[in-house]
């Protein structure tokens, strides 16, 4: 009898109503559920609903609505056709998002495990919805598929930075940071990301690392080798697959004809640059400093930079200069990743950023980055010379970190360091690890002892 599977579910979940018979009735043993909530986090799935698709895998997406609208969730779900099954809804502080994902992919979680199906979630990098995803699931003896697993920041000593502020020699600095000895790990930024990743990959049966970087610090945190793969990441499925299909797309430049002739790329929101008045003033006097010297920027506000802009009372003054100067464009998120690939391509000369995400496209689109903060989680960028940290210290420097990248042959032409053909690699080595079952395994599975004829089968679920 098939179970009444909307009973089991709270009812701000939103859902397909056939989404469990037909999970159900599915002649697959194994349900392969990925978990978005970000629009990162669906850029950079894709190429795994594209891979599992293809397959013929039985495949079940879901939405926490961490973000949600159009620019942030909707135009790209269209975009790339993926259509989640279910929505969480989830709404409210950061403590209150975090419990409903929680509770609510909890009872998602447990009435697919009534199908009687193998569940194997896959969740993607350091957000919100990854970390109370990966909660939910391990609460339910369901073991998550990490995507960009392994991602630690790493800070430059402080000599460094002492140096910079007294005798500005940037291509001795970029020296330095070329030189993984000069950099120290321990922090606690970006928040709360770096948490979430860290907690995450004690839930994890399968740490999918796109650098060999990222194994580093998954095996020095104790993570069994069995369950690290290098695997690339799955930006560079998003990249190549955005520039293909979209060409021939015009659509940034039809809306900004004049960033034909080249732009400076710009997106800050992480917590530590926004909740800082003094990062925000650095960070808007850096950016009047290069307007005026007559360069094109085009800075796309997020939610968080928008209410810091309010928090400090600098949102007129940051409209009046836009309005005053047409080279100081300011719009919400692009909502299309394929028009907006293509424009960065075409004719940014530098990406302006504090975005794990960003540092890791421009690598693949060979545009220079400049990454606003005092450390980074993509160091594997800034070692390779595509990616120049600057921490936003004071408006001048800044404006000499971003002039100096700006158009950079040398950050241009530095190797391309997230590998290729991502996705293929993620779910070969999933389905290996499922010859046994379960991703979830007790210590004697993992060792076998389940295996010998004199085992004595019976388990009770707690």
């Amino acid at each position: 009898m098939t179970p009444s599977f909307p009973s089991l579910l709270d009812p701000a979940i939103s859902y397909r109503e056939d989404l469990f018979t037909r999970t159900a009735d599915h002649p697959a043993q194994v349900v392969h559920l990925l978990v978005v909530g970000t629009k990162p986090d669906i850029i950079k799935m894709m190429s795994l609903v594209t891979e599992l698709r293809t397959r013929g895998e039985l495949l079940v997406v879901g939405h926490t609505g961490q973000h949600y609208g159009y620019n942030l969730s909707d135009g790209v779900t269209k975009e790339f056709g993926m259509v989640p099954d279910f929505n969480l809804n989830i709404r409210g502080s950061l403590h209150e998002r975090l419990a409903q994902i929680i509770t609510r992919l909890g009872t998602v979680v447990e009435a697919l495990k009534t199908t009687g199906k193998t569940i194997v979630p896959y969740i993607h990098g350091d957000t919100l919805t990854a970390f109370a995803s990966a909660v939910a699931c391990y609460q339910s003896r369901v073991a998550v598929v990490h995507i960009e697993a392994g991602v630690r920041s790493l800070t430059p000593r402080r000599e460094f930075f002492d140096a910079l502020t007294t005798t500005p020699d940037i291509s001795q600095y970029m020296v330095v940071l070329k030189d993984i000895r000069n950099w120290e790990r321990g922090t606690i930024e970006p928040f709360p990301e770096q948490f979430n990743t860290r907690s995450i990959a004690a839930t994890a049966a399968l740490h999918c690392a796109p650098t060999s970087l990222c194994v580093e610090s998954l095996r020095g945190e104790g993570m069994a080798i069995r369950t690290i793969a290098l695997t690339g990441n799955t930006v560079v499925d998003a990249v190549d697959r955005a520039l293909a299909v979209a060409e021939s797309s015009n659509e940034v430049f039809m809306r900004f004809p004049s960033f034909t002739k080249g732009f400076i790329f710009m997106t800050i929101h992480r917590r530590e640059n926004v909740s800082s008045f003094h990062k925000v003033r650095t960070i808007l006097t850096a950016i009047e400093q290069l307007v005026a010297e007559g360069r094109t920027v085009w800075l796309v506000s997020f939610e968080a930079w928008k209410y810091a802009l309010a928090e400090f009372g600098l949102t007129a003054e940051v409209e009046e200069y836009a309005k005053k100067h047409p080279n100081f464009v300011i719009s919400d998120p692009w909502p299309h990743h394929g028009s907006l690939m293509r424009a960065l391509k075409k004719a940014s000369t530098c990406i302006v950023t504090d975005s794990g995400s960003m540092q890791e496209e421009a690598d693949h689109l060979d545009v220079p980055c400049v990454t606003i903060r005092f450390n980074t989680d993509r160091l594997e960028s800034v070692l390779a010379g595509a990616n120049l940290l600057a921490p936003p210290i004071d408006p001048e420097l800044l404006v000499s970190f971003i002039n100096y990248a700006d158009d950079n042959e040398a950050m241009r032409g530095s190797p391309h360091v997230y590998g290729e053909n991502v996705a293929p690699k993620i779910v070969e080595r999933t389905l290996s690890s499922l010859k046994d079952g379960e991703l979830f395994r007790w210590e004697h599975e993992v060792l076998e002892f389940h295996k010998n004829g004199a085992w004595q089968k019976g388990e009770v679920t707690w």
